[in-house]
C-alpha cells in the first residue's frame, strides 16, 4: 500500500523571525521614547527600553500566533485532502448509504407543505393616515 508523503511545514528562517521581532522592538523604541519626552531626559531614555521591550514581545506573540493558525490550516487542509488528497471523495472506511437518493434539502425541497403558499411580497399596507 502507498503511504501519503506528509507535506513539508514551511518554517521562517530564524533570522526573518529576528528581524521581525527587532522591527517590533525598534518602532517600540520609538514610541516608548516619544512618551518620554514628556519627562525630560531620564523619561526618553526609559521610554525607549521599555518601549523596546514590549514592541519585541507584542512581535514575538504576533509570529507565534500567526505560526499556530498556519499549522492549523495545514491541518485542517490535510484533513479534508486538500493537500496529498482528493476533496469530497469518500473516506475508504465509510458506509454505503442505505438509499440512492439525495437527502430531501439537497433535492431543494423544504418543509413547507404545498397547500402552505405564502407569497414573499407579503400585503399592500395603506399609507401612513389613511387607516
Amino acid at each position: 500500500m502507498k503511504t501519503r508523503k506528509q507535506p513539508k511545514k514551511p518554517r521562517k528562517s530564524a533570522t526573518a523571525r529576528h528581524l521581525m521581532e527587532a522591527g517590533g522592538g525598534v518602532v517600540g523604541a520609538i514610541g516608548g521614547a516619544g512618551l518620554g519626552v514628556l519627562a525630560g531626559p531620564p523619561g526618553v531614555a526609559a521610554g525607549a527600553v521599555i518601549g523596546a521591550a514590549a514592541g519585541t514581545l507584542a512581535a514575538w506573540a504576533m509570529d507565534a500566533e500567526n505560526a499556530e493558525a498556519a499549522a492549523i490550516d495545514r491541518e485542517l487542509d490535510r484533513e479534508i485532502g486538500v493537500d496529498g488528497g482528493d476533496i469530497g471523495v469518500a473516506d475508504a472506511n465509510q458506509a454505503e448509504g442505505t438509499v440512492n437518493a439525495p437527502s430531501l434539502e439537497a433535492a431543494g425541497a423544504s418543509n413547507a407543505r404545498s397547500d402552505d403558499t405564502i407569497s414573499s411580497e407579503g400585503p399592500i399596507t395603506p399609507p401612513p393616515g389613511e387607516r
